[in-house]
This record gives C-alpha cells, structure tokens and sequence, in this order.
C-alpha cells in the first residue's frame, strides 16, 4: 500500500490508532486523527497532524484517499458506509499484514485466543527463531516492522473486529470456537460468524488451517479453505491433527502417530484448556518443533493473568480471577473446570448475549450467584426460570461482591469472578476488573 504524501484519516486514537499513527509519519503521510473523545488532543497535539474531535468527529470523510479504521470502532458507522465505494478503508492489522516479510500464524476464536496465543509464543520460542507476538494482545507490531526478518514467525490474536477489513489470511490460521459474541456490534450471529471466517478466507495450498472439530461452526470451515487442514479434537481420533488418547496428548500426520504429554503435564483447569493445547501443539508441530521442547513449553506454562488466575487460598476458601471470561460460553467452561461448590461473581456490560444456556450449568454447579452490573437482572431472571435452588443476590459495585461472597462461603469452596459480559459499564476494560478484583480478594 502506498503511503507516501496520501492524505489519510485514522478514526479512533486508542493505542492501536497512536501506533500506527507513528507509523504513518515515518512514511511521510498526511495524516488526521479522528476521535469522538476530545481528551486526545493532550496525547497527540505535539505530533505533525491534524485532529479532527469531538461531536462531529468524521466530517469530512470523502476528502481522504486512505482511512484507517481502529478495532473499536464499527465499520457500520453512516458515515464510513457512505464513502466505502470512493474511499479505501483499511486498519492497522491489514497494513501489518501486507507488510510483513515473516510468516504468520493467526489465531482466532470466540474464547481462548489470549491462552492459546500466548502458549504457541512459548512453543515456537523453543526453537532458534525469534518470534513477534501481537495483534489483539500486548502492543501493535506496526512499528516492530523494521526489526521483522523473513527468518522469524510473528504469532497474532485476531479478534472479530481486527479481521472485518482483512484481505489476507495468516500462513498458519488457527480458529478455536465460534459461539455468539458481540451482538451489540454485528446484526445476528451469522454476521460474526461470516467474520470469523475470514481468518481462512484467503489461504492457499501452501497454508494450514487448524480447526476446532469438536465445535460445529469451527469444522464447517474446512470446506472455505485452500489449506492444509488440521484438526483437533477431545472425543475423536483423528487422521490428520491433534487428539486426546488414553490420557496423552497425541498427534497424527500421514500415518505417522507422535506421543506430546500426559494431561498431568497441563496446568491450566477445565476441558477447554485441553482443547487450547490441542491447537497450540499442532502450531508447534507444523513449525518443526520437537515434542520434547513442545511438552517443555507446556509444563512450564501456567496461564494468563485474568484467566481462571489461581490468586490465594483464606481459610481454605480457593478464589480465582477469570476476568477475561466476557461470554457466557466462556464463563460456562470456567464452571466446568471446577468439582467443589462455587461462589460466582458475574455480570456487566450487556453485548446482547444469550445467557439461558449458562444458566442451566450455574444451576448445576453454583451455590451463590452474586451479580453486578447492568446485566445483573437480566441474568438473575434467567437462572430463575430453571427453577433453581441456587442463592441470588445483586452487589451494588465489585468491592460488595468480594465482601459478600467471603461472608457467605464454607471451607473448599471456589470463589469465583467470571462475568460472562464485557466490563465497559463499571471498569475501562476486563484487565482493569481483574486487577480491582486481585486487590479487593488480597485486602480481605
């Protein structure tokens, strides 16, 4: 993409935005910065751009040849579905792939991207090269450009959001689930879905897609893909890809079956952290990685912080810090990682989520629901209805939520915060809840 003296708008001046912004002025472009939000003229005034804030923030978008759109900002906006046809529109994430000289491996998913993404990093860092990782997670590789050599990997977290403009695929594509998410944004599901698949959209004979077969819109992706692909699975034995056998973690390829570890070498609770494994193993494999460096990577990770993060033990009260769990497929699997009775702080920010199949397992393995934000009635009235015995309460804020559930628990019971919704009506993002809620718990 050209970029040199083309008079360009980034709309949206979170972190990804004032990266690529940086990147942009060291390739000579004219760029203005567009943002609802005025306070970023603090962050940006000194740079040599123009700023264009506040109310009427995308005025004017006809004027640009290039406009660079950030994640959080929908595509659907009036104002940037009126010059899609005369104006380029592209983001961050398309500019790095087109750019880039390394190989990339991309993983998507509706839940476990940040595990699994994190875990293939560890994995591939066992070899000789030197890996990149990003997107979704960490900080933008856009101006890490210059370090990146054909000889290294880069590994990138790609959220829905990231792959709406995408016109290039990873040459490793790695989905994980596709389940209902971000309803708020996109019109029904098959809409998110048809952005999920974009991931593999563009691959050719030379690529692989890993697939989750055990999830039903994951598998249907093997017939939207020139690639290679590769499966994994929990309950299958599979030809071709990653299963679970006799307790060991087993990969097969041309006939040829490769023993990786014994489940025991896992330290990440609950069956859906088999299933991150399973496709952090194959990534692993596909680059040449031994299974003995694979099954290192593997017994030295512990997780990511706001994942089901083990925090401390009060009075033989375990609780644990799953932030990051913003749907309710994803609070549901942290339930199940579980056997002893649970204490379960949820509820926020309302993404249009259907919580009726959570409830049934809230049902099964809770003892006190404690619910905070706007969500917090709707998702009290739905546990209701499985004509439950479970207790119910609503906290005012999350510091009454910890107090509450301390008060209330017995010796070996979880106390668990796993909100099953986005953060954004009480705290700035899930990491901001998770830390509030490390503190909070390290008071009591």
């Amino acid at each position: 993409m050209e970029l040199t003296n083309k008079k360009v708008a980034v709309i949206g001046l979170g972190k990804t935005g004032q990266a690529l912004i940086k990147f942009l002025l060291n390739k000579k472009t004219n760029v203005t910065g567009c943002d609802q939000d005025k306070s970023s003229f603090k962050k940006l005034s000194k740079l040599p751009i123009d700023l264009s804030l506040g109310k009427n923030y995308l005025r004017n978008l006809a004027d640009f040849e290039i406009i660079f759109v950030s994640p959080g900002v929908p595509l659907e906006l009036p104002e940037i579905k009126s010059v899609k046809n005369k104006v380029k529109v592209s983001s961050e994430i398309e500019l790095f792939f087109e750019s880039c000289p390394a190989p990339i491996i991309g993983i998507t998913g509706t839940n476990g991207k940040t595990t699994v993404t994190t875990l293939i990093s560890k994995i591939l860092k066992q070899s000789s090269k030197k890996v990149f990782t990003g997107g979704n997670i960490g900080e933008s590789l856009i101006n890490k450009l210059s370090q990146i050599k054909r000889s290294n990997l880069v590994v990138l977290e790609l959220s829905s959001f990231q792959l709406e403009t995408l016109e290039k695929s990873p040459n490793i594509a790695v989905v994980l689930n596709i389940t209902p998410d971000h309803l708020d944004r996109y019109k029904d599901f098959n809409n998110y879905k048809k952005t999920k698949v974009k991931i593999v959209n563009h691959q050719d004979k030379k690529d692989f897609a890993i697939l989750n077969f055990d999830d039903r819109n994951t598998n249907s992706l093997r017939n939207k893909t020139k690639a290679s692909v590769f499966g994994f699975s929990t309950v299958k034995i599979l030809n071709r890809g990653a299963y679970l056998k006799s307790n060991q973690i087993i990969i097969k390829d041309k006939g040829i079956t490769k023993k990786i570890c014994k489940l025991g070498d896992i330290h990440l609770p609950g069956k859906h952290n088999i299933e991150n494994v399973l496709a952090a193993v194959l990534v692993g494999y596909l680059c040449k990685i031994s299974p003995v460096k694979i099954k290192k990577a593997i017994r030295g990770f512990k997780g990511i912080e706001h994942r089901l993060e083990y925090i401390r033990s009060i009075n033989k009260r375990k609780f644990y810090n799953d932030s990051k769990a913003t749907t309710p497929e994803s609070t549901t699997a942290a339930l199940n990682a579980f056997d002893n009775p649970i204490i379960l702080i949820a509820g926020g920010y309302d993404k249009h989520a259907d919580f009726s199949k959570m409830a049934k397992v809230i049902a099964k393995k809770v003892k006190h629901l404690i619910l905070i934000g706007k969500t917090a009635k709707q998702i009290a009235k739905v546990v209701q209805q499985q004509k439950t015995k479970v207790q119910i309460s609503l906290a005012k804020n999350l510091n009454e939520a910890v107090v509450r559930s301390y008060k209330t628990s017995q010796p070996n019971d979880i106390i668990l915060l796993s909100p099953a919704c986005a953060s954004y009506d009480m705290f700035k993002n899930y990491e901001e809840r998770g830390k509030s809620f490390k503190k909070l718990v390290n008071k009591l």
